[in-house]
């Protein structure tokens, strides 16, 4: 964290540090659907078949959104045990 020693432990810095995680964690699952939705509309609009890809293809990035946001959890929760067994 940055600033001096006596802020690094505040519950400010803690509630920020958690509001920037969740805008980001938020804007790459709305970004993963969306770059599948517009796909999806894209290949209806030149395959003729409006809506179905556009529907299955938001599904998948549905899904594969989740799927990213999950490891990220799962990838933080590590490196928060790992700091705790340091000590630190």
């Amino acid at each position: 964290m940055v600033g001096p020693p006596e802020r690094q432990k505040s519950s400010w810095t803690s509630a920020g540090v958690g509001m920037s995680q969740g805008w980001s964690i938020l804007a790459e699952l709305l970004g993963i659907i969306g770059l599948f939705a517009y796909v999806g509309y894209r290949l209806d609009r030149l395959f003729g078949t409006t809506p179905v890809l556009f529907a299955v293809l938001m599904i998948v990035g549905y899904a594969g959104g989740v799927y990213h946001v999950w490891l990220y959890v799962k990838r933080l929760g590590e490196a928060q045990k790992t700091k705790d067994e340091r000590g630190g």
